[in-house]
């Protein structure tokens, strides 16, 4: 069988939406002053499809590569050899705050918040429900903060590396 894009994105996306309870340990929400709405969590390029601020604060979730690696000497395919594969997901954490300048400094404080539930959210679900043989956020970038008139927005970039055994 071959590498399943899609069902694997999936499973990443389903973590997020699992981990996103008040029950959940961890919750991705805990901390912040707007919870994320499931609905919210993205499996498309906000570089593509314009992030809308009613949605905020939203996830985005998008494969930026994967590397295979051949674990055996048989030929690959179906009864050969099993085959790794390195796969980098991008997790776009967005959040916004409204009424003025002064909650630039309480916004910081909500995109930090949001990359350390991001990390852990995959530290919890380091096999992604078994599809994985491990997961583990590898960097987290953070963008400027972009004034949109009547508040600020911010971004955080969690890059997280999973490897699969797949033939």
């Amino acid at each position: 069988m071959s590498f399943s894009y899609v069902t694997n994105l999936g499973k990443v996306i389903n973590a997020l939406k699992e981990h996103n309870t008040t029950t959940a340990s961890p919750d991705l929400s805990t901390g912040l002053d707007i919870r994320i709405n499931n609905d919210n969590i993205l499996k498309t390029d906000p570089s593509i499809e314009q992030p809308r601020a009613d949605r905020f604060p939203a996830i985005y979730v998008l494969i930026n590569n994967k590397e295979e690696i051949y674990e055996s000497l048989n030929a690959p395919g179906p009864t050969g050899a099993f085959k790794k594969a390195e796969v980098n997901y991008d997790i776009i954490g967005i959040y916004g705050k409204y009424g003025g300048y002064s909650p630039h400094s309480e916004l910081l404080d909500d995109v930090y918040t949001l990359a350390g539930n991001i990390e852990g959210v995959f530290q919890a679900e380091y096999n992604l429900s078994g599809t994985a043989l491990w997961c583990n956020p590898v960097s987290t970038e953070f963008s400027t903060a972009m004034d949109i008139g009547e508040g600020f927005v911010k971004a955080v970039l969690v890059r997280l590396t999973a490897q699969y055994m797949f033939r």
